[in-house]
């Protein structure tokens, strides 16, 4: 089964994020020191789950939470699917 979840909200990538740890426990999938998934260049987190906003900060910058962000992110899954 496949699909797309779409989240938004105002929370950091460190704040609301209670599912980030038992996903990648569950998963095996690699998380950083602090928590946050590491992506890949193209914003995903493993091969099947594709992650934006502040989730995405080291890969986009300060524009990740913004409409902006949102754009790069967008082509960004685009390119892949």
């Amino acid at each position: 089964m496949g699909g797309i979840l779409l989240a938004t909200g105002l929370a950091g990538a460190g704040e609301g994020s209670s599912w980030i740890r038992p996903v990648a426990d569950r998963l095996g999938l690699p998380l950083a020191e602090d928590g946050v998934p590491q992506l890949d260049r193209g914003l995903w987190w493993g091969d099947r789950i594709f992650l934006s906003g502040t989730l995405a900060d080291l890969q986009l910058g300060p524009v990740a939470g913004n409409i902006a962000g949102a754009r790069m992110a967008a082509r960004s899954l685009l390119a892949r699917v």
